[in-house]
């Protein structure tokens, strides 16, 4: 594993962005039944980019637009420049509102790191302290801004950016957001329409062709869900013994923008990719001959009863995973973060092309990430998280799989 020298990051500027004052009225948003589960998840993305200048270039020329974008993509975005806050009607405890005022800002700071870029966008497995000084933390304290004076206030932020420049290099764009405004369909949404704002100078947003939809009430009559699953979590704790078995877990999440009846428009902003399948395999089936085929038709399987259910099915899923989450050790519980689908690669904020994308929060959790592939069409980038040896380990099998399968293909 590539250790990259982490150099001291120097913050250059720290600012508070909001969207235009008066765009977006006071807006209060009641969470939906794929909202509620994601209140307490945090999530960081790292995006590099090519950038030949200087960091006094940068901030200069370059920066204010990427600023002025970004103030004009959450004008249509605006969840993300609000807070979380306990609803104040609602009878069940867990149960959150998503408010914006006029105003309220997010946190966006500019830095300069002497690490090598070249090391940090490379293939190679690298050190995950690398990306801890390029994604910014989220802060418990609302900021709004009027015309003639910052006022501050407790709540929980939703969003947060670092950029940080490489001289000569690169630079690179950090984010933390809070999962319970949008899944991963909707912030891949968001940085594009961002990227697209930035690329045709920064001031036009009506270069954004497919605005996103906020409102929950697109979703239908969810409440019924939504309190039963609040209802449970309230009653159920998390502290009960961690099973000795076999058993590994894997959560599967889906798409349900077309799965849904009716179906949602693909511009809906929020979770609509909830927790849709746990599938559950013995380590015995996964270490024998063919264990990988065992495992493709567990998860087809899952896949199949997705397709043929219901969305009043996935409340029994989603407690099963809690249940999951709550006895089993973290070490048998597996996800995936972000999909080819994304098409990550295709983001571009005027410099050109994405070069790399990494999920520094995959960490800390069992996951492992999936985007689409900068050099292929149709491929697929793969990334794993974990102690070293374990990480040369899973490289060495998946390498080894994958010559498997194209022996067997010629065949």
């Amino acid at each position: 594993m590539e250790a990259v020298v982490v150099d001291v990051v120097k913050v250059v500027g720290e600012w508070r962005v909001s969207p235009p004052l008066g765009s977006v009225p006071p807006t209060e948003l009641r969470l939906s039944y794929f909202d509620v589960s994601m209140v307490s998840v945090q999530v960081e993305y790292l995006f590099f980019f090519d950038f030949p200048g200087s960091t006094q270039d940068f901030r200069d020329v370059h920066f204010p637009r990427l600023r002025n974008s970004l103030s004009l993509a959450l004008s249509l975005f605006y969840p993300l420049g609000g807070q979380a806050v306990p609803s104040q009607e609602s009878p069940y405890p867990g149960d959150h509102v998503i408010r914006y005022s006029d105003g309220d800002s997010v946190s966006l700071t500019l830095a300069e790191s002497g690490a090598d870029f070249a090391s940090l966008v490379g293939n190679q497995a690298k050190e995950a302290t690398a990306f801890h000084p390029l994604v910014p933390p989220l802060s418990h304290v609302i900021t709004s801004v009027n015309s003639t004076e910052a006022t501050k206030r407790q709540g929980t932020q939703l969003i947060a950016f670092r950029v940080t420049v490489f001289p000569g290099a690169g630079f690179s764009v950090g984010l933390t957001y809070n999962h319970v405004v949008p899944d991963g369909f909707g912030i891949v949404h968001f940085l594009k329409s961002w990227a697209a704002i930035s690329k045709a100078g920064g001031e036009d947003v009506s270069v954004v062709k497919h605005p996103p939809v906020s409102d929950r009430a697109v979703l239908g009559d969810l409440e019924p869900l939504k309190r039963a699953f609040l209802v449970e979590s309230a009653a159920k704790s998390r502290d009960s013994h961690a099973s000795s078995d076999e058993t590994l877990y894997f959560w599967l999440p889906a798409n349900h923008r077309h799965r849904h009846r009716p179906p949602v428009r693909s511009p809906y902003f929020g979770n609509i990719s909830p927790v849709s399948a746990v599938v559950e395999v013995s380590t015995s089936e996964l270490t024998r001959e063919n264990g990988a085929g065992h495992a493709a038709r567990a998860i087809q399987a899952a896949i199949r009863r997705i397709d043929e259910g219901r969305v009043e099915q996935l409340p029994a899923v989603g407690r099963r995973w809690t249940e999951v989450m709550g006895s089993k050790p973290r070490e048998r519980r597996f996800s995936v973060a972000g999909s080819p689908l994304f098409r990550v690669y295709d983001l571009d904020f005027g410099w050109g092309r994405l070069r790399k994308v990494e999920f520094p929060s995959m960490e800390e959790t069992e996951l492992a990430s999936l985007s689409d592939s900068r050099e292929e069409e149709g491929g697929v980038e793969v990334g794993v998280g974990g102690p070293e040896e374990e990480v040369i380990r899973f490289t060495s099998l998946f390498e080894e799989g994958l010559k498997s399968l194209c022996n067997v293909s010629k065949l």
